[in-house]
C-alpha cells in the first residue's frame, strides 16, 4: 500500500505542462528613461538664479547645499544675498529658512567686508519669522559674524546685545542660549558688568539644564573678557553643584575654579556654623568633593582643576592625601594600619578576636566640618579611579603642587611611586616625568627605589628611556639603594641591549651626583682586591663601559675616588676618553708612579706621529743589500 501511494505521489509532481508557443505576437520592446535633471554651471550666483525656478522646498534645499559647496566672488556678493533674503521671505519651509541663514553666515566669514550688511539683514529677516529653529540660526548667524567685528565698534556690539536680550524672552532653550552666548561675546568692556551679571544669572535656576548651563558659561565668557565678577555670587554658584545635570556641574566647577583663584583672600563663612574661611580653601574643598562625582567628565575636570589652585593653604592640602574612614564620628583604622599594628605585635590574627577593625579614636562632632571631609582623600580617590583620564588628570595635578611646595611633594612621592604600576602606558608615563620633575625636593628611600626599578621591566622602551631620566635626575639616600639601582640596570641592559645609549646618560648624571655613595662601592664594582690582582675586564664589554662611566663622573667631585683606580683603570679611562668623549669628564689621573698622565697629543702632534709611522713603513718594504744579498718582505735572496 505504501508503495502504491509513493508512486501515485511521483507521478503527479512529475507531470510537466507545456505553454502554447508565442511566436506569433509581436515582441514588445522596454525602453528605459532616466529622468533628466537640470544641470547648472559651477558658478553659485547662477544656482542662487535658479531659485526661482524650483518648485517645491525639497529642490530648493537642495539647490542650496551645492551652493555652500562652491566659492562666491566679492562682486557678486551683494546680490547673492539680496536674492536669498527674497526667497527667505518668500518660503514657508523652516528648514530652507535655517539653510539661507547658515549660508549667509558663511558668505561672512568668507568676506569680512560684508559683515555689517549681513547682520542687518539677519536682523531683519527674524521680525516676523515664528520658527525656534530658524530664530535660533539667526542667532548662531549673528554670533559668529558678530565675533568679527572689532571690538572697538562699542554701537555694533551693543546693538547684537540689544537684539540679543529681546529674543532671551523666547521659550525655546536653544534660542536662549545663544542669546546668553551673545551677551557674553559681545557686550562692551565698559558696560556696568553688575547688570549683566544680573540678567544672567536670573537663568541659574531656569527650568532646563542646557540654559543653566549656558548662563553659567555666560559668567566664564565674561571674566576671560576681562570683567571682574562679583564674588557675592558664590554661594549660588555653589548651590549650583547639587545639579542633577553634568553639562551644569562641569561648567560651574569652572566657575568655582575661577572665584576662587580671583578672590583668595576673601573670608567667607562655612555652611552650618559661624567659622570663616578663606574663599580658595573653600573653593578647594568644593572641588575636592567633585573628584567623587557621579560623571566621568567631572571627575577628570575637578582631578585637573586642583593642580591650579596653588594658593590654598597647607593643611587643606595635605588633606588630599589623607583617607579617613569614618563610623559614628570615631575614626576607623584601615586594613594597612591593621596589618601594620599585627607585624609590629609580633602576632597576627587569630579569629577569634571580634571587632578588630572597630573604631577607637574618638572625634568631637563639631571638629568635622564639610571642608575637612570633602578635601580629604581627594588625591587618593583620583589616582584610584576606574578611567584612564581622571588618574592621569590627578597626577598632573599632584605633579603641579608638588613643585611649589616641596613638603607636599614629600607626601605625594609614594603616590606617584605607585602610580608606576597603573595598567596604562600612558598613567606610567606621566607618573614617571611627574616625579622626575619635583626630583629636587625628594630623596628616594630603598623601598620607594625597589618599587620604581621593578618598572625597567617593561617592555615599552618609552617607559624605560622616561625612567633612566628620571634616576639621572633623582637623589637616593644610602649606598645600598646606589648598588641596588646600578645592578639593575645593568640586568635591564642584557635585556635590552638598544638601551645602552639611555643607561650611559642615566649612569653619568647618577654619579655626578652621588659622589659619597660611589665611593663605598668602587672596590665591589671594579672587583679591587687589597692583595691579589684580578683580571683586567673587556673595556668593550657595555656593563663594565657602564660602571666606568659612573665612576669616573663620581670622581670628578670627589678625590678620594682617584688612589683606589687599578693601573688598568687608568688605561682604560684614555681610551673612553677618546672613544666617549660625551660620557667620560677630563681627569688629571695619577700613572702607577703616582706621576701625572701626559695629556692627550693634539692634532698636529697627531698628524706628525701618523706621518713618522707611514714613513717608517716606506723604508721597511724597500729592499736593503748587503753585497751579494738582498733583504726584502722578511725574505733573503742571492744575486
Amino acid at each position: 500500500m505504501a508503495a502504491l501511494l509513493k508512486k501515485r505521489a511521483l507521478a503527479e509532481y512529475s507531470q510537466t505542462i507545456q505553454e502554447p508557443s508565442t511566436s506569433h505576437l509581436p515582441i514588445k520592446k522596454l525602453r528605459l528613461v532616466k529622468k533628466s535633471t537640470p544641470t547648472f554651471s559651477n558658478s553659485a550666483i547662477t544656482l542662487i538664479n535658479h531659485l526661482e525656478e524650483c518648485k517645491t522646498s525639497q529642490e530648493a534645499l537642495k539647490l542650496l547645499l551645492l551652493v555652500s559647496d562652491l566659492d562666491l566672488d566679492a562682486a557678486e556678493v551683494q546680490d547673492t544675498i539680496k536674492k536669498l533674503t527674497d526667497h527667505f521671505k518668500n518660503e514657508s519651509e523652516s528648514a530652507v529658512r535655517v539653510k539661507i541663514l547658515s549660508l549667509m553666515c558663511e558668505i561672512g566669514h568668507k568676506h569680512n567686508s560684508d559683515v555689517g550688511s549681513i547682520i542687518d539683514e539677519t536682523i531683519m529677516l527674524l521680525r516676523n519669522d515664528k520658527s525656534h529653529k530658524v530664530i535660533a540660526q539667526g542667532m548662531n548667524t549673528i554670533l559668529k559674524l558678530g565675533n568679527l567685528v572689532n571690538d572697538t565698534v562699542v554701537v555694533f556690539h551693543q546693538k547684537l546685545v540689544e537684539v540679543a536680550k529681546i529674543y532671551l524672552k523666547d521659550v525655546s532653550h536653544s534660542v536662549k542660549r545663544k542669546c546668553l552666548e551673545i551677551i557674553g561675546a559681545h557686550t562692551p568692556l565698559g558696560e556696568d558688568v553688575e547688570k549683566v551679571i544680573h540678567l544672567v544669572s536670573s537663568f541659574f535656576n531656569h527650568d532646563d539644564a542646557r540654559v543653566r548651563s549656558q548662563a553659567f558659561s555666560t559668567v566664564v565668557t565674561l571674566h576671560e573678557r576681562g570683567f571682574k565678577i562679583n564674588p557675592n555670587i558664590y554661594v549660588d554658584v555653589c548651590e549650583a553643584l547639587k545639579d542633577d545635570y553634568e553639562i551644569v556641574r562641569h561648567v560651574v566647577l569652572q566657575l568655582i575654579y575661577i572665584l576662587g583663584n580671583s578672590y583668595p583672600e576673601n573670608v567667607i563663612l562655612v555652611t552650618g556654623s559661624d567659622h570663616q574661611i578663606r574663599l580658595v580653601d573653600d573653593a578647594f574643598g568644593k572641588v575636592c568633593n567633585a573628584v567623587t562625582d557621579l560623571s566621568m567628565n567631572v571627575r577628570m575636570l575637578a582631578a585637573k582643576l586642583l593642580g591650579g589652585m596653588k594658593l590654598v593653604s597647607p593643611k587643606f592640602l595635605s588633606q588630599t592625601l589623607d583617607k579617613k574612614l569614618m563610623s559614628n564620628m570615631r575614626r576607623k583604622r584601615t586594613a594597612h594600619e591593621l596589618a601594620w599594628e599585627n607585624i609590629t605585635s609580633g602576632e597576627w590574627a587569630s579569629g577569634k578576636k571580634w571587632a578588630d577593625d572597630a573604631p577607637k579614636e574618638l572625634l568631637d562632632a563639631e571638629s568635622i566640618n564639610l571642608m575637612s571631609s570633602g578635601a580629604c582623600g581627594a588625591f587618593v580617590h583620583g589616582l584610584e579611579d576606574e578611567f584612564l583620564e581622571v588618574r592621569s588628570a590627578a597626577v598632573e595635578s599632584l605633579c603641579q603642587l608638588s613643585i611649589c611646595n616641596p613638603f607636599f611633594a614629600e607626601m605625594a612621592l609614594d603616590f606617584l611611586v605607585d602610580m608606576f604600576n597603573d595598567e596604562i602606558e600612558d598613567v606610567r608615563l606621566k607618573a614617571i616625568d611627574s616625579l622626575r620633575m619635583i626630583s629636587e625636593h625628594i630623596i628616594l628611600r630603598d623601598d620607594q627605589l625597589e618599587t620604581i626599578l621593578g618598572a625597567l621591566e617593561d617592555f615599552s622602551q618609552e617607559i624605560r628611556e622616561g625612567l633612566h631620566r628620571m634616576l639621572a635626575s633623582c637623589r637616593m639616600s644610602t649606598s645600598e639603594g646606589l648598588k641596588m639601582c646600578v645592578e639593575k640596570l645593568l640586568d635591564n641592559l642584557k635585556r635590552y641591549p638598544q638601551d645602552k645609549r639611555s643607561t650611559f646618560r642615566c649612569l653619568q648624571r647618577v654619579g655626578s651626583q652621588h659622589p659619597e655613595l660611589v665611593w663605598h662601592l668602587v672596590p665591589q664594582f671594579l672587583n679591587i682586591h687589597p692583595f691579589f690582582d684580578t683580571a683586567e675586564p673587556d673595556v668593550e664589554n657595555p656593563q663594565y663601559i657602564c660602571l666606568l662611566i659612573l665612576i669616573f663622573n663620581a670622581a670628578q667631585h670627589s678625590l678620594t675616588i682617584l688612589p683606589l683606580l687599578e693601573p688598568h683603570t687608568l688605561r682604560h679611562y684614555l681610551y673612553l676618553r677618546d672613544t666617549m668623549t660625551q660620557y667620560v669628564p677630563v681627569l688629571n689621573l695619577p700613572d702607577l708612579n703616582y706621576n701625572t698622565i701626559p695629556r692627550p697629543m693634539s692634532v698636529p702632534e697627531s698628524l706628525k706621529f701618523l706621518d713618522n709611522v707611514i714613513s717608517n713603513l716606506d723604508i721597511a718594504e724597500s729592499p736593503l743589500r748587503y753585497g751579494n744579498l738582498v733583504v726584502t718582505s722578511g725574505k733573503i735572496f742571492l744575486t
